[in-house]
């Protein structure tokens, strides 16, 4: 009987705690939750007997025997040769061909063989591309020839991956693991198609994406390697952001013109104190001489850059107020947002700029205290809006805003959209604090991307980690970058797809524990954001119930995949991050949580994981940060046990009391 009531109490507590955490949720607009049960499935026999069907078109191979030669333009880029191999590479893997020759322009018989054409070639010289937008590129057959060409060599070399991937059911998976089905006998439609990209300027800012040349298989046209392939920078940008201080640097001029500077609490200063740290300010944007210094460094930089497009002048990494001196408050005030200046500044670069270079674009932040667009003044032709989504929403499309986040960024980009034409979203696709954390934002951007296009988006600057491994990278570099070429693709199947293909014969188990996932989260309403901590979802996705069901899931698509080292690699890189979910559940499950760390190790040692956190190591995690959990979990249970001792004492004593109160008052 007491045990009873002692159990009873504690559940009541519980029930009570979790109606209060249930009840703060708001009633927000529903989105489905991600369901692949309806997405076709995959099968490369049956897509291999409808290559082989006679087809209105041309025939590229019969039964592994290959006519066609591939013909590259003249004077061909290193990215584009190394296109053009890849194409040859893959047809013969395809095929099963030993060989099949690449010819450059000029030196082809065309009378007597047929050619896939790569680019402006003599078999292609006649067709237009006035069609064509971007890096785009178009398809046709012609005279039994395939044409591939853009309007640039860099759409020639996308048209060469999309090929692949669109007609030829290839799925560059990782960039390490190319997708080449087997079809020894291909046979093609007559095309005659103009393929555009949804986003002009495409940049998933990943570790993973960098490795072994994947960006340019996934046509991410904002990303460029350097220094082995191990840094990125921002391809067709002179300078990238927080640049005000690049162009007036404070040791240059600060002790001798302080007036350049901001005007922060009646004193100029380039740093200050905000809250304990100390933080950059802004430049004096209404001071002739800061914009002549400006015009005149962008210029000189451009001129020794002349291949960049894009240039930037915009904010620090700041927080701290813009300068706050007469002339610029009274613009702001004017304009009622602290952007206007900037705004005034870059319009007026831009005009000034463009006159001598009339095909570049100049761009500045929405970020920190200038994120909101100034009311009257437009933004001109060449000046792109850097948006960043801070903090956004990775639970809810901006295109309904149906959460507080996700209608803050809706707002904002709508109202840019109606002043300027050309917009680039800066959003943030991983928890920051939290890298390995499961984070169910897989299929989000999706909606968001008929929205971009519909308010003057032309680039998306998706940031995930700068780490290598984070929780499930691959996939969600896979899945973006796609996206962002072709916003109307069919984002269930193609998420299928990639988990047949990369998981095996895990793959249901994969499928099951993304859906358990997306179907928990959306049916609490939660926000979904860079900076999340575990606790924040401990009654919705990362409920102990859910994590011990992940686990089980992780345990039974191992043991599904024991035989198939390339996928139990893949399944095992889930499963360190559902582990890491464990460590840092809100539940007192120490023996669990000791064992999920151990297990944790293992792979994130196998695997190379450096971080947990943006900026913080890994080796803290498992030295300071977990054992602090642990340490906290037991001063809980001993919490629990005093308040269970306190529960059963009043449960006997004041029975006890009652009981002899009653005595004293019958005698």
């Amino acid at each position: 009987m007491m045990l009873r009531r002692i159990i009873a109490a504690i559940s009541l507590s519980s029930i009570v705690l979790g109606s209060i955490a249930v009840c703060s949720f708001k009633d927000q607009e529903n989105r489905n939750a991600l369901d692949l049960s309806k997405a076709p499935t995959y099968s490369e026999s049956k897509a291999k007997q409808e290559m082989a069907k006679e087809k209105n078109g041309i025939t590229i191979a019969v039964d592994g025997n290959c006519a066609y030669k591939i013909l590259y333009e003249k004077n061909a880029s290193e990215e584009l040769k190394s296109a053009v191999r890849f194409l040859a590479e893959s047809l013969q893997q395809m095929i099963g061909c030993e060989i099949i020759e690449t010819v450059e322009d000029g030196n082809a018989d065309t009378d007597n063989c047929n050619y896939i054409s790569i680019g402006n070639t003599q078999l292609s010289e006649n067709i237009k591309t006035d069609k064509i937008e971007h890096d785009g590129y178009l398809l046709k057959v012609k005279d039994d020839n395939l044409i591939i060409k853009g309007a640039n060599q860099s759409g020639a070399k996308n048209g060469i991956y999309d090929f692949l991937e669109t007609k030829l059911e290839c799925m560059f998976l990782r960039n390490d693991y190319n997708y080449i089905p087997k079809f020894p006998t291909i046979r093609l439609e007559n095309y005659d198609e103009i393929i555009n990209p949804s986003i002009a300027w495409r940049k998933q800012f990943q570790y993973e994406a960098l490795q072994n040349n994947w960006y340019d298989r996934l046509k991410l046209n904002g990303t460029k390697a350097k220094d082995g392939l191990k840094e990125g920078i921002y391809a067709q940008w002179g300078t990238w952001c927080h640049t005000q201080f690049y162009f007036v640097p404070p040791e240059k001029y600060f002790d001798s013109h302080p007036e350049y500077f901001a005007l922060i609490n009646g004193k100029r200063c380039y740093q200050t104190k905000w809250h304990s740290s100390d933080m950059q300010t802004h430049l004096c944007l209404t001071n002739e001489n800061v914009y002549e210094i400006v015009k005149a460094e962008m210029k000189s930089e451009i001129q020794k850059n002349p291949e960049a497009l894009y240039w930037d002048f915009s904010i620090m990494d700041t927080p701290v107020s813009v300068c706050q001196c007469p002339e610029c408050s009274r613009i702001n005030t004017k304009y009622q947002s602290n952007s206007a200046t900037i705004i005034m500044f870059i319009n007026r670069l831009a005009k000034d700029l463009g006159k001598e270079f009339p095909n570049l674009m100049f761009s500045t932040l929405a970020y920190q205290d200038c994120i909101n667009p100034p009311v009257g003044l437009d933004v001109e032709q060449n000046v792109v809006i850097k948006l960043c989504a801070n903090p956004g929403s990775q639970g809810y499309s901006y295109s309904v805003g149906a959460n507080k986040n996700s209608k803050q960024i809706k707002l904002l980009l709508e109202s840019w959209g109606n002043i300027a034409k050309n917009i680039v979203v800066w959003d943030y696709v991983v928890d920051f604090n939290h890298l390995l954390l499961p984070f169910p934002n897989y299929d989000v951007q999706k909606a968001n991307m008929d929205f971009y296009v519909d308010n003057n988006v032309m680039g998306v600057f998706h940031q995930g980690s700068r780490e290598k491994g984070d929780e499930m990278a691959d996939m969600r570099t896979y899945l973006l970058s796609r996206q962002m070429w072709d916003k109307d693709i069919d984002f269930e199947a193609l998420m299928k797809k990639y988990i047949q293909l990369n998981y095996g014969e895990a793959s249901p188990y994969i499928e099951e524990y993304l859906e358990t996932m997306s179907k928990s989260y959306i049916s609490h309403n939660k926000e979904l954001n860079l900076y999340d901590n575990p606790s924040e979802h401990k009654y919705d996705y990362l409920s102990a119930s859910n994590i011990a069901k992940y686990m089980q899931l992780t345990e039974k698509a191992m043991a599904a995949v024991q035989d198939d080292q390339m996928a139990l690699e893949q399944v095992e890189k889930v499963r360190m991050c559902v582990l890491y979910a464990k460590c840092t559940e809100s539940s007192l499950d120490i023996a669990g949580k000791k064992a999920a760390a151990e297990e944790m190790k293992i792979y994130t040692d196998k695997f190379g994981v450096t971080k947990y956190h943006e900026v913080i190591e890994i080796e803290k995690f498992y030295n300071d940060v977990f054992p602090g959990i642990i340490k906290k979990n037991k001063i809980s249970i001993s919490c629990v046990i005093a308040s269970c001792i306190l529960v059963v004492g009043l449960l006997v004593v004041i029975p006890f009391k009652i009981r002899k109160r009653k005595t004293k008052r019958l005698e």
